[in-house]
């Protein structure tokens, strides 16, 4: 017995929000990257269902590519904003430094980052390079820290600090 076009949509959506769910798992480090696979899956379905002969497995093939490229996307915007509030600390010398935004899910994001030691560089004493300690906060609740170096760089000769990509 066949299945109808409707039958096999239906499973593909399926499907493919099971994915999706399962793929934000897969290297990811935030909330950013579930919003991103579930998003993307769902518009990937429709893109593909849209283009294909066979609207099931356009939606299957359509949302596994969606919901792959959502997770990467969502949890890279979640690791840039992390960043910035990083080389905002690394750059002021030792004051701490906070960054606060709405994720993909609107929970309210808090990234707080502290230098706590600055020191010459190995490779080149005239540039500064300084230890730096960040924490995480989802709606209030703590949600991880770690620790990171940021160093100086020349830039025509001169030591600066790396401006973050965009």
């Amino acid at each position: 017995m066949q299945m109808t076009n409707v039958k096999m949509s239906r499973v593909a959506i399926v499907v493919v929000a099971v994915a999706g769910l399962g793929l934000a798992g897969c290297q990811t480090s935030g909330k950013g990257a579930t919003m991103g696979a579930v998003l993307g899956g769902g518009a990937g379905c429709a893109v593909g269902a849209a283009v294909s002969d066979n609207a099931g497995a356009g939606c299957l093939i359509g949302g596994l590519v969606g919901a792959f490229a959502g997770a990467i996307i969502g949890d890279a915007i979640e690791r840039q904003q992390q960043q910035r509030v990083v080389y905002r600390a690394a750059r002021s010398g030792g004051q701490a430094s906070t960054g606060t935004f709405k994720n993909s899910k609107g929970q309210r994001v808090k990234y707080t980052a502290k230098p706590t030691k600055t020191y010459n560089k190995k490779s080149d004493s005239a540039l500064l390079c300084r230890d730096i300690q960040y924490s995480k906060t989802v709606d209030g609740k703590a949600a991880g820290s770690g620790s990171t170096s940021e160093c100086q760089v020349r830039v025509a000769g001169k030591p600066t600090w790396e401006a973050p990509e965009a």
